[in-house]
């Protein structure tokens, strides 16, 4: 993490949402991983999955000016993915649950707060508009 800020403040990364999370969500773990005194909620089992699947959301949230309740949803939702992703994968794994399990469920957080900002269809919506537009 403090190498990344150091990168940004250096001018090599830009100072925007992508960049400001890589360097919240690393710092984080370096910390977890260096044993510092403080608490972090796992997700999946993991205190480093824990850290992306809220992290993630909740930064690029607070970044587009997402309500709150929106964000929270969108964690909850991160959440979900990761421990449903988790059952499949299981709990001893040959790949990266932070990039597998808790990424996805970070990424369709991401999604969900855009489709709320926007006003979120469902798929019958979808579906009456494909329909409307499609020629038998």
């Amino acid at each position: 993490g403090s190498n990344l800020e150091l990168m940004r403040r250096k001018g090599f990364l830009g100072n925007d949402v992508v960049n400001a999370t890589k360097i919240l969500t690393a710092a984080a773990t370096d910390a977890r991983m260096a044993g510092v005194n403080l608490s972090a909620m796992s997700s999946g089992g993991s205190g480093n999955q824990g850290i992306v699947a809220i992290l993630v959301p909740y930064n690029v949230g607070i970044w587009e000016k997402v309500r709150s309740r929106n964000i929270l949803k969108s964690i909850a939702l991160s959440h979900l993915i990761n421990a449903y992703i988790k059952c499949y994968v299981g709990d001893l794994a040959p790949v990266c649950g932070c990039g597998i399990a808790a990424g996805a469920g970070a990424a369709a957080a991401i999604v969900f707060q855009k489709k709320r900002n926007e006003g979120l269809r469902t798929g019958k919506d979808e579906v009456r508009r494909y329909r409307s537009t499609a020629k038998y």
